[in-house]
């Protein structure tokens, strides 16, 4: 679970991963359009993840 949570937390916000970061410098993504269009798909994911970890155990 802490791995999980670690691993795709930073993925909500733009600013957590290197990758993200990586992105938006070479895509020159706002900040806010990342927010608005990409960080509730990445949220539910992680929420969906931890759900399955739950129910797995």
């Amino acid at each position: 679970m802490l791995t999980s949570c670690a691993a795709a937390g930073g993925t909500i916000l733009i600013i957590g991963s290197a990758a993200r970061v990586a992105q938006i410098g070479i895509l020159k993504f706002d900040f806010m359009w990342y927010v608005k269009n990409i960080s509730r798909f990445a949220l539910l994911g992680y929420i969906s993840g931890i759900i399955t970890l739950i129910l797995l155990h």
